[in-house]
């Protein structure tokens, strides 16, 4: 990140703000395949959940572009996946959008559900998007957190809905 924010400078254009590197690692090897600035993403979605302090004062800092008197951010102990539910087709042009989506969500402290692709129609909530919504589940081991994403998916539906399976669980 650091030749990146030398580069950013030396053209003339610094960044202020929150700079996401997706990264491609193989072994020792580490490859960016993308930068993200937007705190929606479903990078972030699996982040965000996991600073335990408030992060209005650090963001109002940054962006006065003077961090040198903040503390950095309490990060849990655990870690996060986020797991999106996509639209039938998606991400072809032939999108099954307009279908009415189904809750059925159990409370609890460990997952979280972020709406993207949602609109509501006639007091019922329809996939409007690509990315209709993503679950967060935190846990510890890693291949811990998952299970009650998963969990939780299986309590929302719609037709054609799509979602990764493949994630490592315990």
């Amino acid at each position: 990140f650091a030749a990146t924010r030398r580069g950013m400078q030396k053209r003339g254009t610094p960044f202020k703000g929150v700079l996401f590197a997706g990264l491609m690692v193989e072994g020792d090897t580490f490859n960016v395949i993308e930068f993200n600035v937007r705190l929606g993403d479903p990078e972030t979605q699996a982040l965000l959940p996991l600073i335990e302090s408030d992060i209005v004062p650090l963001f109002r800092a940054a962006a006065k572009g003077d961090l040198s008197a903040c503390t950095p951010p309490k990060i849990a102990a655990e870690t996060a996946v986020h797991i999106v539910m996509t639209s039938a087709g998606y991400p072809g042009k032939e999108m099954r959008l307009g279908e009415k989506i189904t809750l059925n969500l159990v409370t609890n402290d460990n997952t979280q559900v972020f709406f993207a692709g949602v609109k509501s129609k006639d007091g019922s909530f329809i996939n409007s998007g690509g990315r209709v919504l993503g679950v967060t589940a935190r846990g510890a081991p890693l291949a811990a957190a998952p299970t009650p994403a998963y969990a939780q998916l299986e309590n929302i539906s719609f037709t054609g809905p799509h979602w990764t399976r493949d994630i490592r669980r315990q």
